[in-house]
């Protein structure tokens, strides 16, 4: 497949703007609000595997780092542990065996 590429931009909100006029597809990042567009909303896969991008907080590591930055963090990690409770599919060869087991 090679794709014609007629249109980029980095702004989601463009790229789901255009993909709702009909000139193509958006790829943005699932947690982005799509509600207000008339578009059709798939997961995007390579070799059977959900395509990720980890995300990063990054800062100068030679100034001090503020408190406020480590609150921050805190409040971010469990807030995305709060709306993304599974961070990997479960395996369910391990879930057999587990129940398998003898009590003890």
């Amino acid at each position: 497949m090679k794709p014609t590429i007629s249109f980029e931009s980095r702004n989601p909100h463009t790229l789901l703007a255009l993909a709702e006029a009909g000139h193509g597809v958006a790829i943005v990042p699932s947690q982005l609000q799509c509600h207000r567009y008339q578009v059709r909303i798939v997961g995007l896969t390579y070799r059977g595997r959900t395509l990720r991008e980890p995300l990063t907080l990054s800062w100068d590591k030679r100034r001090p780092l503020p408190r406020f930055v480590t609150d921050y963090c805190a409040m971010l990690a469990a807030y995305m542990r709060e709306i993304f409770p599974i961070t990997r599919p479960t395996q369910p060869k391990l879930l057999n065996l587990q129940r398998k087991a003898p009590r003890r």
